[in-house]
């Protein structure tokens, strides 16, 4: 959907197709979001993409782009306390008596449905930032975004 003149209509076929589908004259609720700049977002990735190409750990881009949520505080921990699946009671850690645990991460997404395009906006400066500080120190954000634009156009 797209506003003209106070309007929104459709800008494809798949939503015109929604919008016919609506009873005329009928109430219906709409759930309105901006749409996320897929500009930015390929942006971000070709970035992420030439880090890891040249990343002195070897990193792939999902461990980059994993690497990179964490330094970000995009990432939520999450405490599992195993139990007996008999009795539903933890299981003791037989050496100190406490209840085994796992303590593992839970990701944020950077899907496009996931967040706004301001709050990608937080986390691409976010990203950007800590490329240039600890993972590429020395470059500069504006050199390195023009080194990634040149090898998406």
């Amino acid at each position: 959907m797209v506003r003209d003149r106070g309007h929104l209509v459709p800008r494809d076929p798949y939503s015109y197709d929604v919008v016919m589908a609506l009873q005329a004259g009928r109430d219906v609720f709409v759930d309105v979001r901006q749409a996320r700049n897929p500009k930015q977002h390929k942006l971000l990735m070709a970035t992420i993409h030439k880090v890891a190409a040249t990343d002195p750990k070897g990193r792939s881009v999902d461990q980059l782009l994993r690497d990179l949520k964490i330094a970000a505080g995009m990432a939520e921990p999450v405490i599992k306390v195993h139990t007996n699946p008999r009795t539903g009671l933890p299981v003791l850690d037989p050496k100190t008596g406490e209840p085994k645990v796992t303590t593992y991460l839970v990701l944020e997404s950077i899907a496009f449905q996931s967040m706004t395009q301001e709050r990608f906006q937080a986390v691409f400066d976010t990203f950007i930032s800590l490329i240039c500080t600890q993972l590429l120190p020395g470059t500069g954000r504006d050199r390195l975004l023009a080194e990634v634009l040149e090898t998406i156009k």
